[in-house]
């Protein structure tokens, strides 16, 4: 018999045999514009992660390397206690129920 698609949701139309199915109307939609028509999908994927790529080496070019001491410091004076007030109020919420 014939498949029920997906999950019974939406049943397969009869085809010809020989003959492709229709496409079926609507776009997807996606983050970033449509594929174009002349570019092959290997190509525009290369593309895409060039550009991604590049973006993120100069992003990291542009923020200066923080030194050691700093990130002590920042460690010491605001992660320390900021994960002691975590503990404190994850402790507080599991209590009171």
């Amino acid at each position: 018999g014939r498949g029920r698609g997906l999950g019974g949701l939406a049943p397969q139309r009869p085809t010809v045999r020989g003959q492709r199915p229709a496409a079926r109307p609507g776009r997807r939609r996606t983050l970033i514009s449509p594929r174009p028509g002349f570019l092959p999908p290997i190509v525009w994927f290369a593309l895409k992660s060039g550009v991604f790529i590049a973006f993120f080496i100069l992003l990291r070019a542009a923020i200066p390397r923080p030194r050691y001491d700093q990130l002590m410091t920042y460690g010491w004076l605001f992660l320390l206690p900021l994960s002691l007030i975590n503990l404190l109020v994850t402790g507080a919420v599991i209590l009171s129920n």
